[in-house]
Order: structure tokens, then C-alpha cells, then sequence
């Protein structure tokens, strides 16, 4: 099926206009979005995705190359066309004085309105209705300073989805949001792709957000922009170099993740009632366990009745939810919790003797 093409950048330069020689942040991409489609980018700090979100907004000029939303140039949209196309939310705060939630939102209307800027019956029902998408219902009439940064954020986020446009292009949308808000902004962003065929850029410094729900995956990096679906993103490499000068982050291409390098302790090698349980093996690995399937049990008696000497210490776990068994060295212990399954594997390695 021949994919519907929202935005299309070919050989473009992005940066800013000097008085003498222009600035260029990043250049030579060709990218795409489709209708649709959920696209998140990402990339290090400083690495140009603002620049890059504005520039496609129409709010900075190309330095090169050409932008093509729906069928016709970007630069060829009048002011109006242009703002019934495209809306964005910036990642910057937002604090207007004496001006309600709901009259917010309504600005996003405004494209539609005429001179007189006057809002028709249909207009203020897709204003409440925002409202109740972004999780704002009843918030209508509090002022827009009283709010929360993460409140105020999807309050910006419903102006944005009033104006109803086919691109919605959002800086960090989730910047000032818990966990639990994040994903709930991201699910939104999501649910709006897939059901009304919006063509939705973001960008994100979570990682395991972008790569867990976009449909598709923009990564600015010093080596240049890489697309394509977060499998494809991660099959690539890029990712871990990417933070290869971070020495503390570890790249799980497996798990498609980041995670907190951690001193290597030893083997943790689970039986196999152990090894079946995610949360056993992601508490051992984060207390510094390289996690591996046990031997056959005959094999794990006859390894723990005669302890190989070389390093690294090998840890055998055996039992069930909260009665587990740890053999080492001749030794075992048991542990009634996750936690005190991890502290008793620790100890044992770093007191094998007592």
C-alpha cells in the first residue's frame, strides 16, 4: 500500500542566518513522515531538535534543500494555510496572565475563524473536547498561571489539538510530566495517529518512550540522521554510540533499552522455576549479576560440591516465589523476598568464607 506522505525533507541544511556566514547545525537530511504515522526524535543534547522542529513549523528559514508538507512546498503556504496545516507545542513555559484554560485551548481555533475571530457552535465542542483529551476536564475556567508545569504543558498540548491540523509537531511535550503523565501524553499522541491520521513529531530525551510506542524513529547524532523503525534504529548500532563517551549507560539492544552500568559482581545461574521469573533476573542483574540458565541438576551438585576456583564467582538459585535456595561454594542460604535473595547472593560473594 502506497504510504501518504505528510512531510518530506530532501538534502536539508537546518541552523540560523549570520549577517555574514550562515550557521548550519546539521545538513544533508532527507527525511519522512507519513500520515498516520507517531515519529519521535532523538539525539543528544545540543545535537540541533529544536532547531530541526522549528525550522519544519516554518518558524526558522532552511538553509538549504526544500521541505515538502503534503503536496506542495512549505514555503509556498500562506500564513493561514500554513497554521491550518501545522500546529506546534513548545517545550518552553508558558505563563499568561488572567487568561483561562479554556480560552487557551480556544486560540487553536482561531485559523478557522474568520476576521472577527469569533467561535461557532462547532468550534467550542472541539475546544471541550481537547480539554477531555489532554485530561484537563473541569479545568476550563482556572487561570493558566495556577497550573502545574505538567498541567500547563497539556493545556498547550490541547490548543494544539484544537487547531486540528494533519501535522502536529510537539518539542519535548512531555518535558515537565511524571512517569505516569508521560506515558499517558504519549498513549494520547498515539491514539491520535492511529484513529484520526495525523502525522504526529515529537521529540523526547526518554529513550524507552520513543522506542516502545513511535511508529517511527529520527535520530540526530554527529555522524548524521538516521530513520526508520525503532527495530531498525536499534539493529543499526547507532544507539550505543550514541552515548559511547558515557561510561555509566549500557545499551540492551535485546531489551531495546539503556541501563545503569553496574560493578560486576559474578554469575547468577537460575534453575529453571527461577529463570522463568522477569523480576528475579532484572533484581540480579541490576545488583551486578550476569544472569544465565543453570545446568541440569545433577551438574549444579556436582559444580557446587567442587567450586571452580577461577573467577568469576558462579551463584546457583534455585526454588520458587519466596522460597529460594543460593549454593555457593559449598555454602547455601535461603532467602524469603527478591531483596533478600539479591542482598544474600551479594553477601555470599563478598564474605564466601563466613
Amino acid at each position: 500500500m502506497k504510504r501518504e506522505i505528510t512531510v518530506a525533507c530532501r538534502g536539508l541544511s537546518i541552523g540560523f542566518r549570520g549577517h555574514h556566514n550562515p550557521k548550519v547545525i546539521a545538513g544533508a537530511m532527507d527525511l519522512e513522515a507519513c500520515q498516520g504515522e507517531l515519529v519521535a526524535l532523538i539525539g543528544g543534547n545540543g545535537i540541533g531538535k529544536s532547531t530541526l522542529l522549528k525550522t519544519l513549523a516554518g518558524f526558522l528559514p532552511r538553509l538549504e534543500g526544500e521541505i515538502r508538507i503534503g503536496q506542495q512546498q512549505l514555503d509556498h503556504y500562506s500564513a493561514s494555510d500554513k497554521a491550518r496545516w501545522i500546529s506546534f507545542v513548545s517545550t518552553e513555559s508558558t505563563v499568561v496572565a488572567n487568561l483561562k484554560v479554556r480560552e487557551l485551548v480556544s486560540l487553536g481555533r482561531y485559523p478557522y475563524t474568520g476576521w472577527f475571530g469569533r467561535l461557532d457552535e462547532a468550534d467550542h465542542q472541539m475546544v471541550e473536547w481537547a480539554i477531555e483529551m489532554v485530561g484537563l476536564k473541569g479545568f476550563g475556567e482556572r487561570f493558566v498561571n495556577q497550573l502545574s508545569d505538567g498541567e500547563r504543558q497539556r493545556a498547550m498540548i490541547g490548543r494544539a489539538l484544537a487547531q486540528d491540523t494533519p501535522l502536529m509537531i510537539l518539542d519535548e511535550p512531555t518535558a515537565f510530566l511524571d512517569i505516569a503523565g508521560r506515558l499517558d501524553v504519549v498513549s494520547l499522541l498515539h491514539q491520535l495517529a492511529d484513529e484520526k491520521g495525523k502525522c504526529i513529531l515529537f521529540s523526547t530525551h526518554d529513550l524507552q518512550i520513543a522506542l516502545s510506542t513511535a511508529d517511527r524513529i529520527w535520530m540526530m547524532s554527529p555522524q548524521g540522521i538516521l530513520e526508520g523503525i525503532p527495530e531498525e534504529v536499534v539493529a543499526s548500532g547507532r544507539l550505543e554510540r550514541l552515548f559511547a563517551h558515557n561510561s555509566q549507560l549500557n545499551f540492551d539492544p535485546e531489551r531495546g533499552e539503556f541501563r545503569v552500568r553496574k560493578k560486576f559482581r559474578g554469575i547468577a545461574r537460575l534453575a529453571s522455576a527461577v529463570g522463568g521469573n522477569p523480576l528475579v533476573r532484572t533484581a540480579l542483574e541490576r545488583s551486578g549479576f550476569e544472569v544465565e540458565n543453570d545446568l541440569t541438576p545433577e551438574d549444579t551438585d556436582w559444580v557446587t560440591s567442587h567450586p571452580d576456583p577461577v573467577s568469576p564467582p558462579v551463584l546457583h538459585i534455585d526454588g520458587c516465589d519466596g522460597e529460594w535456595k543460593i549454593r555457593f561454594e559449598g555454602k547455601e542460604v535461603s532467602a524469603d523476598s527478591i531483596g533478600g535473595l539479591c542482598y544474600a547472593a551479594k553477601m555470599l560473594i563478598r564474605q564466601p568464607g563466613s
